[in-house]
């Protein structure tokens, strides 16, 4: 009896080591160039799970590695740091397939977690500097005196899309006004976007700072700006409404 159960005893064992090699075998599967394809990036950290639970007032946003993979960045609240339990299942930076990539990403698609917006109605409009599609370079400056729109939009917001054409039709009724969209994006990827649905603005490249005004209510936001650079119209959302109201503050500033 002793010999059968310690031969059962020896088959569990077996059993055992050959499901944690084959489970080994696909961890390894999944790594590319020996690296590991993390699951979730928070402030800073890679994790190859989600963490659980997750840290309270965590937002995420899921995106894609360059490998086509699925990861979700999380951001935590201003003021709020990951513990440091969670900070101990952190993967090696060094360890992670694209880190340096999703790093640098994870800091261009940092979101405003504020209520409100970067700017409002009677703010003077924040310093920039950033070239367009073309390479032409725009700053607040050399805006001066003139009357200018700006429409902040990302690739994922489908209502950003949707109104880029109405948008468009405004650069023929204000001629003397400047039309600016500005988005994360760099020139690749913005330009096929903006010719399927013929937004025919001029667009500011990686404007990560404008793209920073919006806040909790997201894209798109459209802001309008007086020639002495305050702002007089700011508002979420692509309705009719708020394209009419718009287009009554421009009206106005043009004093037609």
């Amino acid at each position: 009896m002793k010999i059968a159960l310690s031969a059962k005893t020896l088959l569990v064992a077996l059993f055992t080591l050959f499901a944690l090699a084959s489970s080994s075998q696909k961890s390894l599967a999944q790594t590319s160039d020996g690296l590991i394809d993390a699951k979730m990036l928070v402030d800073g950290y890679f994790f190859a799970e989600f963490l659980k639970p997750l840290p309270a007032g965590c937002s995420l946003m899921p995106v894609k590695t360059p490998d086509g993979k699925r990861l979700f960045f999380g951001y935590l609240a201003s003021g709020k740091t990951l513990s440091d339990a969670d900070k101990a299942k952190a993967l090696p930076t060094e360890k992670v397939a694209n880190s340096a990539k999703l790093l640098r990403e994870y800091e261009n698609r940092r979101p405003n977690l504020s209520n409100e917006n970067g700017v409002k109605e009677g703010d003077h409009f924040p310093d920039f500097s950033y070239t367009d599609t073309e390479g032409k370079l725009w700053t607040l400056n050399g805006l001066k005196g003139r009357v200018w729109v700006l429409n902040l939009w990302q690739t994922e917001c489908g209502p950003c899309r949707k109104e880029m054409p109405t948008l468009s039709g405004w650069k023929d009724l204000y001629p003397n006004v400047l039309f600016f969209s500005a988005s994360r994006h760099t020139t690749e990827e913005i330009l096929p976007i903006v010719s399927q649905h013929n937004f025919t603005w001029t667009h500011l490249t990686e404007a990560l700072s404008l793209v920073r005004l919006v806040g909790a209510n997201g894209f798109p936001l459209t802001i309008v700006v007086d020639s002495s650079g305050i702002v007089r119209f700011a508002r979420n959302g692509a309705t009719t409404e708020n394209q009419s109201a718009a287009q009554s503050v421009i009206k106005q500033l043009l004093g037609e």
